[in-house]
């Protein structure tokens, strides 16, 4: 990416759609001006291409603890905020991704101590206040939320599109490059 670009994404699952609606949400992906569509490589996938991941009897093995530097929970994903107890787990993932060469930039959701090279994001409502932890990193909103998932009886939060567009503005104001809408959903 160069200096001063600035990229909009939107977030489409695979296994929120079938194969059959793909080509028309990448177009109306196209059509509605975004630069890049953000996926994600679903454990489910991963559990059947390598069978790892989390089975359901992982929960029982004894001493098991999750999103932390624990031998049998290494492999697991890499991206999740995990918090003051996986500081080891994390810098493991760090060093495990970026010693795979694939010669793109791996990014951390909201770990705030992501070390280098891997770049940290902001993943919330809003985010024009967000710094990455050194200034060489861009800074890249990952999870800008339209809304948020329904609690069962529960309100819809979805936000106006005003809204939207203001925090984007004020993003890009305070020197953002990256903005990825989380979820992308066209319902016409």
């Amino acid at each position: 990416m160069e200096r001063g670009e600035f990229l909009m994404l939107g977030s489409i699952h695979y296994p929120r759609s079938t194969s059959q609606m793909w080509p028309d949400l990448i177009q109306k992906a196209k059509d509605g001006g975004l630069d890049v569509i953000q996926t994600y490589v679903f454990g489910m996938v991963m559990n059947l291409l390598l069978e790892k991941g989390f089975p359901v009897w992982l929960k029982y093995v004894p001493g098991i603890a999750f999103r932390t530097d624990n031998e049998p929970f290494k492999y697991g994903p890499v991206e999740w905020e995990i918090g003051a107890l996986g500081k080891a787990y994390t810098k493991w993932a760090a060093q495990m991704v970026v010693g795979l060469d694939t010669g793109v930039p791996w990014v951390m959701c909201k770990q705030e101590d992501a070390p280098d090279p891997v770049i940290d994001t902001c993943n919330r409502f809003y985010c024009e206040n967000f710094k990455p932890n050194k200034n060489i990193k861009p800074k890249m909103w990952t999870e800008n939320w339209t809304g948020w998932y329904i609690d069962f009886g529960g309100a819809v939060h979805v936000r106006p599109a005003e809204d939207l567009a203001f925090s984007i503005a004020r993003f890009i104001q305070n020197g953002g490059s990256f903005v990825n809408y989380y979820m992308v959903s066209y319902n016409y």
